[in-house]
This record gives structure tokens, sequence and C-alpha cells, in this order.
């Protein structure tokens, strides 16, 4: 009977539901994401105590979101269907090609209590962000694309410190010769097609969706002078490390995707002929 118990909360927890969201302006950090109170507690000495305050994040999705192409540089909205570290060739609203590359940043705790003692039921994410790169190949430029999620059980100071709504300034790549940098883009190059409006661009004027209540819209990055940057020589030796950049000054931090030989060859892939 216990056991049933357990499995009934691990599938309910992973359940997506179809939501109708509205646009937001981009924004600052603030965290808005409605929280279900959920408390760590242990049993000691004939009293049980609160160990943590956490929140539960349901895994919510609209359904616009939900239906877009699977191949389209955009279906990155959509977390919980996505193909990690592969080179692909997806396609923009106008059925431009694109050769593209998906990559996954993840903290994980028990799939249970919000702990990070490891469990017989192994880990489950409690926060991923998701970072891809794109080079348009007719033009030969590139950019990226970086969104996130809070998932299952974390601490309230946790989650706040993921928000989905916290600002992408940088994304760097090491070369051989000096970094490869991605910065905040106006997103001109996707403005007009369909489903910019999951887009979240530098300009704070414009209006952007969240695909879910805990899932961030997808921050565009444009290259910093492909010109030099993306030369054959800068690419070598191939980087171990992306790093993502959230936030300003004292406010900011940073996630670091590590790669491995063959995610290297796929993110060189795209970015030897960025123009």
């Amino acid at each position: 009977m216990k056991f049933s118990i357990l499995f009934t909360t691990i599938f309910s927890l992973a359940t997506t539901q179809l939501v109708t969201l509205h646009p937001s302006k981009a924004a600052d950090d603030n965290f808005d994401v409605p929280c279900i109170p959920f408390q760590e507690t242990k049993y000691e000495n004939g009293r049980t105590y609160i160990v943590e305050e956490s929140c539960k994040f349901s895994k919510e999705i609209s359904a616009e979101c939900e239906s877009i192409n699977p191949n389209s540089i955009y279906a990155q909205c959509n977390i919980f269907n996505l193909k990690i570290n592969s080179l692909e060739t997806r396609v923009d609203d106008n059925n431009l090609d694109y050769t593209s590359v998906l990559f996954k940043y993840s903290e994980s705790n028990s799939c249970l209590d919000g702990s990070n003692d490891f469990t017989f039921l192994s880990k489950c994410d409690t926060f991923a962000s998701y970072l891809q790169f794109i080079r348009n190949n007719k033009t030969n430029h590139c950019h990226a694309f970086v969104n996130s999620a809070l998932l299952g059980v974390q601490p309230i100071a946790q989650s706040k410190r993921n928000s989905p709504n916290r600002k992408i300034s940088k994304v760097e790549i090491p070369g051989y010769e000096g970094r490869i940098i991605f910065i905040p883009s106006d997103g001109s190059s996707f403005e007009g097609q369909v489903n910019f409006k999951f887009l979240k661009t530098s300009d704070s004027s414009k209006t952007f969706i969240r695909p879910g209540q805990a899932i961030s819209a997808l921050s565009v990055m444009k290259l910093v002078s492909p010109e030099t940057m993306t030369t054959p020589a800068n690419l070598k030796p191939n980087p171990a490390k992306i790093r993502v950049t959230r936030g300003k000054g004292g406010r900011g931090d940073y996630l670091d995707y590590s790669l491995g030989r063959s995610q290297e060859d796929a993110l060189n892939a795209v970015l030897a002929s960025c123009a």
C-alpha cells in the first residue's frame, strides 16, 4: 500500500496540464510563480519538526506551445518534448532551415520530499535550463535561445534564485583566441513570425508569453563579432563548458553547461559557419 501511494505521488507531479497564458512585458527578476506550499518534516524524540519550507511546482504548459511543430526552432518552449545534445535541422515559421543543437543544465533532488538525499527512486529535476544554438542556413546568422523551468519540489529560496523571470545577460563559450559571446537581441530576425510571442527580447516594450506558469519564455541572444570569434582557429581546442550569466552586478550569477566530445562537435558544427 505504501508503495502505491508513493507511485501515485510521483505520477501526479509528472502530469502535464494545458493552460492558457497571457502576454507579459519583459521585466525584472520578480518571482511571480504560484507556489504550492510543501513542508519537509522529520520525526525526532516523539515530535515532528518542520525542516524546511518548500514549494511544489506543477508542469503546466500552454496549448499553443504544445501544438508547435517539434522540428521548429520555437519547440524549445515545450521542455517536455525535446531532443538534447544532437545536431538537428529545424525550421522557423517561414519554413527557413536552421542547423541547431540544444543543451540542458539541471539541478535535482529527491523525487518525494525536496531533500538532496539519494533515494532508491533516483533523482528528479527541480530546475532545468535549456540552451539552443541556431544558425540560419541561408544567411548564416547565429542566435541562441535560453529558457528554464521550475519543477517538482524545492526550497523557497532556491526557487526564487531560479525564477523564470531572471534576465539572461550573456552566453559565453571558451575559444582559443577569445571568448565567443552572445548578448541579448531585439529579436528583429524573427519578428512577424507567429511564434515570436514566445521570445523574450532586449526590447522591454515588447510583450511575450511564458509557455507555463513555471516555465520561462525564450530569451533570444545574438552573436557578437562572428567574423573573428567563430573562425576555425578560435574553435580549437573544443570548448568544455558554456556559461550562461543571469542578472546584473551583485545580483547576478551563472549556470555552467558541461559538454562531452560529441556535444562539442555538434556545437562547433553550428558555430563554424556563423557570419
